[in-house]
């Protein structure tokens, strides 16, 4: 109950102020891309889908993207800054989620601890009940489809819907955007039972979202 009436306050925010989502720096480079997910595909299908997926900058709002195509700055723990792709920034970010299900006596706790705001009560204890034995099926990386301000200064913004990929109402959801700012943040997901939406509250204007489900490990 408490995730619907979040879709709706989210859809709602929506629909009163829609907005233009902003450009991710990009690369020439126009091969790969970070949206095959830990479900297998045929390797055809993946192969077609890597060389017609364009550039942030090329795409549509609400279209996947080639995330090799975007820069993510990463702050060592020496203070440096290193530059990589977005492919690869994801790829270690779940990793790195996975393994701390995995390790931490309250995964629940430790994956909303990783979060720009809490995840729900609901989110957290799903998250325990797969007893450190998590999945994440990265559902691809899209141009952020819109934005509205909501009455507390967040940033409600739309990934579009993936019903294709089997990303529907009740799916265990964290969202990762790569800023207006090129600052990162990681929220839950939550996906609008009638239309499909994904939607997430942010404190940045993302200009691409990144899909993660969390899923039973086989």
């Amino acid at each position: 109950m408490k995730k619907k009436v979040m879709a709706m306050a989210l859809t709602v925010a929506l629909t009163l102020s829609m907005s233009m989502t902003a450009f991710a720096a990009s690369s020439t480079t126009s091969s790969n891309s970070g949206n095959s997910g830990s479900s297998s595909s045929a390797a055809a299908t993946i192969t077609a889908t890597v060389a017609t997926t364009p550039a942030v900058d090329k795409a549509a709002p609400g279209q996947v993207v080639n995330t090799d195509t975007v820069s993510v700055a990463v702050v060592a723990a020496d203070g440096s800054v290193q530059t990589t792709n977005l492919t690869a920034y994801v790829a270690t970010a779940e990793k790195n989620v996975v393994a701390l299900t995995a390790t931490s006596e309250d995964a629940g706790t430790a994956v909303s601890a990783l979060m720009t705001t809490p995840a729900t009560p609901m989110f957290q204890a799903t998250i325990n009940a797969l007893n450190g034995k998590a999945a994440i099926n990265n559902c691809g990386t899209v141009k952020t489809k819109a934005v509205a301000k909501d009455a507390f200064g967040n940033v409600i913004a739309s990934a579009g819907s993936m019903k294709a990929k089997g990303v529907t109402n009740g799916s265990l959801v964290m969202l990762m955007s790569v800023n207006a700012d090129g600052t990162v943040e990681f929220v839950e997901g939550v996906v609008d039972p009638v239309t499909g939406e994904i939607l997430g509250a942010f404190k940045g204007t993302p200009k691409t979202i990144s899909v993660l489900v969390f899923v039973p490990a086989v």
